[in-house]
């Protein structure tokens, strides 16, 4: 919504605003009658305080590899969006599930970290499943995928991407603007993260990662060279996605931008006048790959600062948790 990022806010965000209101009311009722009761296991909740792509899902994978380096086994629970399930809730993937039966975002990142996956709509549910596992196969971190405004879910850290290109828009809570709830809660999370250095940066400290990114490869593993291309992508936000093809020396012709987790079609992309360029959340997608299809690989690192607050606090978790358990026997 392009007036949502406007300076000043519009007369249709001020006749928007009573559903704003409306939203405002029931976004502090929940989190006022949040979930409290924490789990035997340590949850660590990455999400957004606004609507659209702001690096969630790099960084959830960021942070399970940087886990496991250290010899965590970690589980990801996520709402699954648009998924097909082929079995009941909560569904634990497993090599027969693709991005239509959990989602495009489960589906990338249990192809890129290999750790076990659990869809829910109710992601309360889908923790209390992992936490019910046997001793040997339940995991010692939960990190939720999203799930920020999720209060039926407790968590023990929580992680806030802020859109640094973006900002906060008009300020408006949905549907005036882009927020999914008060800013104030810039000041409750216990880090706030952002993918790339942009204009609107925010007052409260925040740690910018280093953004790595490759020349864009076929399936065949075969680098595309710097040249003009087309963009077909449907993420939150492909005005990012351009910008970052353009820095890594592509020229952009035309980006076609559909809706955030939509399929990508095939016609149009066969039809393309030149090479293609899509992500690596479209690629899981794409029931077939068409020879003209490059998807630029995209990752994310934070500082060390960062990685040691997480393992630090974790591991404290961790190990208060256990504590707690071992006197309730």
């Amino acid at each position: 919504m392009k007036f949502w990022y406007r300076q000043r806010i519009s007369f249709l965000a001020l006749l928007l605003l009573p559903l704003s209101a409306l939203v405002w009311c029931v976004s502090r009722y929940r989190y006022r009658h949040r979930n409290q009761n924490t789990y035997p296991i340590p949850v660590v909740v990455v999400g957004n305080l606004t609507v659209g792509g702001t690096g969630k899902t790099p960084t959830i994978i960021w942070l399970i590899n940087t886990l496991q380096r250290h010899h965590y086994k970690v589980a990801v629970v996520s709402r699954g969006y648009r998924a097909k399930p082929t079995r009941s809730y909560p569904v634990l993937a497993d090599y027969t599930d693709t991005a239509e039966t959990i989602g495009d975002e489960p589906a990338l990142i249990a192809q890129s970290t290999q750790a076990m996956v659990v869809i829910d709509p109710d992601r309360h549910r889908a923790v209390q499943f992992l936490c019910d596992l046997p001793a040997g196969q339940r995991p010692d971190v939960i990190v939720s995928d999203d799930g920020m405004q999720h209060y039926r879910m407790a968590r023990d850290i929580e992680i806030l991407m802020y859109d640094t290109l973006r900002g906060l828009g008009n300020g408006c809570l949905i549907p005036a603007g882009p927020l999914r709830e008060s800013s104030q809660r810039l000041s409750s999370v216990s880090l706030v993260l952002a993918k790339q250095q942009g204009p609107q940066l925010p007052e409260s400290a925040i740690e910018v990662a280093q953004e790595v990114i490759a020349l864009a490869k076929n399936r065949e593993g075969v680098e595309l060279p710097r040249q003009t291309v087309n963009i077909h992508t449907a993420i939150g936000n492909a005005e990012s996605f351009q910008r970052t093809a353009e820095s890594v020396g592509y020229t952009v012709n035309r980006t076609v931008a559909y809706r955030d987790h939509d399929k990508l079609p095939l016609e149009p992309i066969q039809r393309s006048d030149f090479p293609v360029l899509t992500t690596e959340k479209d690629a899981v997608k794409l029931s077939s790959w068409p020879d003209n299809v490059y998807v630029l690989p995209y990752e994310l690192k934070y500082g060390p600062e960062t990685a040691h607050f997480l393992l630090h606090r974790i591991q404290e978790l961790i190990d208060e948790k256990r504590r707690h358990h071992s006197r309730t026997l």
